[in-house]
């Protein structure tokens, strides 16, 4: 049931005027209620790191390759193991050839064995290539996590350009009310307030398409990390401030070490190794052991003389196969093939990787490089030079247009400058999944 704002009040005065023990909880009740409504919490706000917490647990394409790990495993499994025993039956009988005396059943058991180590390297190739595949679901978490950076950043660039937006708005709206009392006063003629109204609407502009962007923005965000787009309501700029000293050299170690993906291919290039030896064994044939045991029945003599004979046998089979030549050297060939085609692909990596640190190196000083000038003299004289531009203008100083273009300079040099901070942060990311490690930073402001 709704009750009326003035009635409520009523009620609360009334209740608490009684001086029984109801009153005074009701009292209570109604004094605290509003306060608690008010103080609820909207959300819980969320920093990059719990993003990316959340992104490596979430996120559909990582959780359906971390499945097929599991294949890569069993194939290493079923690697390893002996070949399965086979079990024959046999039975042979005279009935239909008019021996009707004379029969025989069998029952075998055999089994092949590899020769040559062929199970060992089997197991070698199958471990290597297991361990690559993990690898590669390491270097997937990698590329998840940058992507999840760069989208994060992205966004925070989209909100802080709002911000900014917002501002200039505050600003035409603030010109706006300068030149209608300029006007009302005949300072000056009534194009200079139509302008200041255009400048007005132009920013209104900006706002939607800056809403528009972040709304956007956010969705993508959302689906990488696997959450609702309404859990990103709430976002907080958890990078810190200055980064400590970049040992390029270091990096380059460590990046050639830890990397994820040139550990894949390194392995990948291992197993390429075992399988030229597995494919050189498997020129030699394996052996088919076995032993078979039978009970057969026979019939000797005619007439009075014949005389049923059982006879129990037990013996030993062995068979090997003929392997084609041209065959195996196929196999051979195709192994070595594979074996230099991965060489191949881990000097050219471990070259890619090196490059890679030293872009996002040179990439990452240039960020800071801009954004130490930005904030050391571009920005102060921004702002000294609007206040004094407007200020000018309020005083009958100058003309609207200085004071317009002033404010469009404003706008652009800060949304310049939201870029650079941009490129600060995306740099930072961009190193750390190059080196395949997370940068130690300072602690500090980041804007």
């Amino acid at each position: 049931m709704c009750v009326p704002m003035s009635e409520s009040r009523n009620l609360e005065e009334t209740m608490c005027m009684k001086p029984t023990t109801l009153g005074i909880v009701a009292c209570l009740l109604v004094s605290f209620f509003p306060l608690a409504a008010l103080a609820a919490p909207t959300g819980d706000t969320l920093t990059l790191s719990r993003l990316v917490t959340d992104a490596l647990r979430s996120n559909g394409e990582l959780l359906a390759l971390r499945d097929e790990l599991g294949i890569a495993e069993a194939e290493a499994v079923r690697a390893g193991l002996h070949p399965d025993p086979v079990l024959e039956l046999g039975l042979d009988t005279g009935d239909l050839t008019g021996s009707s005396g004379e029969d025989r059943y069998s029952v075998g058991l055999s089994r092949e064995f590899l020769t040559f180590g062929k199970r060992r390297l089997r197991g070698a190739v199958a471990d290597k290539g297991f361990a690559a595949v993990r690898e590669q679901v390491r270097n997937a978490e990698r590329l998840l996590v940058l992507d999840v950076k760069a989208r994060f950043h992205g966004l925070i660039l989209a909100r802080e350009r709002l911000a900014l937006a917002r501002k200039a708005m505050a600003l035409d709206h603030e010109l706006v009310s300068i030149a209608e009392e300029r006007f009302q006063a005949g300072d000056i003629a009534e194009i200079e307030v139509s302008m200041a109204r255009v400048e007005e609407n132009r920013a209104q502009e900006r706002v939607i398409a800056a809403e528009t962007e972040v709304a956007s923005l956010r969705a993508g965000l959302a689906q990488t990390v696997g959450l609702p787009a309404e859990a990103l309501l709430e976002i907080t700029d958890g990078m810190p401030g200055g980064g400590s000293a970049i040992d390029t050299a270091a990096l380059e170690e460590q990046a050639l070490r830890l990397r994820p993906d040139l550990k894949a291919l390194m392995l990948a290039k291992e197993g390429s190794s075992a399988a030229v030896e597995l494919a050189r064994a498997e020129r030699w044939p394996n052996v088919i052991a076995g032993i078979v045991y039978s009970h057969e029945r026979s019939t000797e003599g005619e007439g009075a003389q014949e005389e049923r004979t059982t006879d129990e046998l037990l013996g030993l089979r062995l068979s090997v196969s003929l392997p084609a030549p041209s065959r195996r050297e196929a196999l051979l060939r195709e192994a070595m093939a594979r074996q230099s085609a991965g060489e191949r692909r881990v000097t050219s990596l471990r070259a890619a990787v090196v490059r890679e640190v030293e872009t996002a190196t040179s990439r990452l000083a240039a960020a800071e490089n801009a954004l130490r000038l930005y904030r050391a003299d571009i920005l102060p004289r921004l702002e000294e030079n609007l206040a004094t531009v407007r200020e000018a203008y309020r005083l009958g100083e100058t003309g609207i247009l200085n004071v317009i273009e002033e404010q469009h300079r404003h706008y652009q040099v800060n949304s310049d400058y939201l870029a650079a901070l941009h490129g600060r942060n995306l740099a930072v990311a961009q190193l750390e999944a190059a080196a395949g490690i997370e940068l130690a930073h300072k602690e500090g402001d980041n804007r």
